[in-house]
């Protein structure tokens, strides 16, 4: 889900982390963090007070001149203080250098920049002096958030960062008439708790902890790297509760007069054929909150998950994307659709820690059921679909389980060709798409645009489609445009384009010989290309026949080629078993397939 499916991994503060607990290598990293303390303190009356405190060892001139020279703060004013309790610096020779008064500078966070409903946040930049090779910068501040901004109290510490750290302190302290879930993954450190008449702390230390991995296409780090997690409660009521009231907002008369407004300008009230009208009517609404409101990437983290009613979102023209989802289901709902948002977590449920993950606009209509992604409305997240996630409906009280199956995710495109006689090559073409290749929404809302689209991404023009299109499986068949006979020299040769419509998404210049993390391709793939190609009398083809084929329990390859006297057959297939390959030789093998799949030369073919 790599993209803006970003994962929640605090309510309290910004994303934090360390790593995994061995011996750091030091000297190959620009900066280390000689402490790192993070405390947290639910008071009695709902208020939660976040206390850091840093201690970083620059070790290079680019540490400080690009990358650790300023400490980055975005917080909420409107229901948040923060304090600076310490800013200095040690230079190398001893001497310490405080942060003056006009290094402290507030401006306003480049997220929040083209959001006007969110430019009451703020960011303070602190930018720290007296820097040079072997400094040591300290920073303590605080952070008070007032009780009734955050339900409660949840935080997801990835035990990872992105350079060593000598010495991690977390804490939670809570009343004791309150209950702190936790655990742990993929480490064994138990907290110290120590209790009082009014509270109960408890305390983890981590030591030498290594930096996390920093490779392109790795899962979410808190996947496979060490996590500590806890809460004080069951974050998915709170955020119900929140969307329950906004619903009943929603159905005010003044949100209706704002409803009907866009209603009339995007002519989605006016009758027309039935059929038609139920189509044009969900695609306007998507196109509008897609491309007429502005998206909004502010964190929820700072307006507490909880999104502005629906004409405060259509009125400001902007939407975060869970007031996105909010905005599409209500509009839906008001014209006669079954619609609502289904929130995605991560999480154990049992074990009140459950995190948000991602909002999906859930459609129910003619014996279908699409869940769309807000900022992408054209198709279902297959990443969320085909994890081990909780779907949540805000509207009810059920919890969702994720019930889709992990069907194979296949595309299978089978065309048989001819060479007209001005080079050109034509012919039919059927192509299947099933469960995470398939974006049967997009085929039912809008059939010329996905065929269109399909042929962009596969390097192919389709005409005259016959589509049958549902959630389990979708068929097309075409006529194709292939391309032509092309010369060099001499000979003359076919290219057959890249027609992989997921794997061309993968850059695979920038995959690296090894990796320290999870490699995730998203979900398992299949991807078969089958082409005959026949020739006129005037080319004269040699009998030539090649294959090329890995197996293994991680994929498969594939690449044949049967040439006869007037036609060429060229088979060409890869099979990832796994969405997920091991840093060691799984990895490799994932690798050395995707290379091979996307080899020029594996996609032409030569005759004289």
């Amino acid at each position: 889900m790599k993209r803006i499916y970003f994962t929640i991994t605090t309510i309290i503060v910004l994303l934090s982390a360390s790593n995994i607990q061995c011996l750091a290598e030091n000297y190959n990293h620009d900066a280390v963090y000689q402490k790192i303390v993070k405390e947290y303190t639910l008071q009695e009356d709902g208020s939660i007070e976040y206390h850091f405190y840093k201690k970083l060892e620059l070790k290079t001139y680019y540490s400080f001149h690009r990358s650790y020279g300023e400490t980055f703060i975005v917080y909420n004013p409107e229901f948040q203080n923060l304090k600076i309790n310490k800013a200095v610096t040690t230079m190398a020779d001893g001497k310490k250098v405080p942060v003056p008064d006009n290094a402290f500078n507030e401006v306003l966070p480049q997220n929040a920049k083209n959001a006007p409903a969110y430019n009451h946040l703020r960011e303070m930049v602190v930018t720290h002096t007296g820097l040079q090779k072997g400094a040591i910068i300290e920073l303590d501040y605080t952070i008070t958030t007032k009780a009734g901004f955050y339900p409660l109290l949840l935080h997801r510490e990835i035990l990872s960062k992105e350079i060593p750290v000598k010495e991690m302190i977390l804490r939670a302290e809570v009343p004791n008439n309150k209950t702190l879930y936790h655990q742990t993954s993929r480490i064994r450190t138990a907290p110290e708790i120590r209790e009082t008449k009014a509270s109960k702390n408890y305390t983890w230390k981590f030591t030498n902890l290594k930096p996390q991995p920093n490779d392109p296409y790795l899962a979410e780090p808190q996947t496979y790297l060490p996590v500590l997690e806890f809460s004080t409660g069951d974050i998915s009521k709170e955020i119900a509760n929140h969307y329950k009231a906004i619903i009943k907002k929603s159905s005010s008369a003044k949100a209706k007069q704002y409803f009907e407004t866009v209603s009339d300008m995007l002519e989605i009230n006016q009758s027309t054929d039935e059929k038609k009208s139920v189509k044009s009517k969900i695609k306007n609404i998507i196109e509008y909150v897609d491309q007429s409101i502005n998206h909004y990437s502010i964190d929820p983290l700072f307006y507490g998950f909880k999104p502005r009613a629906v004409h405060d979102i259509i009125r400001s023209n902007g939407a975060t994307v869970y007031e996105a989802a909010l905005l599409i289901a209500e509009m839906l709902k008001h014209q006669g659709f079954k619609s609502d948002v289904i929130y995605v977590f991560s999480g154990d449920k049992s074990k009140n820690l459950l995190f948000p993950e991602y909002p999906l606009v859930r459609i129910q209509h003619d014996h279908h059921t699409f869940l769309l992604d807000p900022f992408d409305n054209q198709r279902m997240n297959p990443m969320i679909i085909h994890r081990d996630y909780t779907f949540y409906s805000l509207s009810g009280d059920r919890v969702i389980k994720n019930n889709y199956p992990q069907k194979e995710n296949k595309f299978d495109l089978e065309m048989d060709l001819q060479v007209n006689d001005d080079g050109s090559i034509s012919g039919k073409a059927t192509v299947e798409l099933t469960n995470g290749m398939n974006p049967y929404f997009s085929f039912w809302l809008d059939p010329e645009a996905a065929v269109k689209g399909l042929g962009k991404k596969t390097g192919l023009e389709f005409s005259n489609a016959e589509i049958e299109a549902n959630s389990d499986k979708t068929v097309i068949k075409a006529n194709v445009n292939a391309g032509s006979v092309q010369s060099y020299g001499d000979l003359k040769y076919i290219s057959l384009k890249k027609m992989s419509p997921y794997l061309k998404k993968i850059n695979a210049s920038r995959l690296p010989e090894e990796t320290q993390g999870l490699f995730d391709l998203g979900m398992t793939i299949n991807e078969k290309i089958n082409t005959k190609i026949k020739f006129p009398e005037k080319y004269k083809l040699n009998s030539d026949k090649r294959k090329h084929m890995v197996k293994s329990n991680q994929g498969y390859y594939l690449v044949e080629l049967k040439t006869k006297r007037d036609a060429i057959e060229f088979e060409r297939q890869i099979i990832f078993n796994q969405s997920r390959y091991k840093p060691d030789g799984e990895y490799q093998y994932a690798r050395k397939l995707i290379l091979k799949f996307n080899d020029r030369k594996s996609n032409q073919i030569m005759f004289p």
